[in-house]
């Protein structure tokens, strides 16, 4: 079974050590979508043999630093208790 997920969220920072016409303040966003493939072979134990997420974050003074990133996991076990 195909998945997909994501994900948006904010966070206010304060004295943070950026500073902008007398401000020491900035938000930082982020954001993370993804999916993977699913396989359930008993009723709580499955297998997901691959999941690739991206997230990109932003932050600073008038959100000028970004950081993009990657992820993918292979062959991960899973069970629900």
């Amino acid at each position: 079974m195909f998945f997909g997920q994501g994900l948006i969220g904010v966070a206010p920072g304060f004295d943070g050590g950026y500073y902008f016409n007398g401000s020491s303040s900035a938000n930082q966003r982020a954001i993370q979508t993804g999916g993977g493939l699913n396989f359930l072979l008993m009723k709580k134990f499955g297998i997901s043999p691959t999941e690739a997420d991206f997230v990109r974050t932003q932050g600073g003074i008038l959100g000028t630093n970004t950081q993009n990133n990657m992820r993918q996991t292979l062959n991960d076990i899973e069970a629900q208790f």
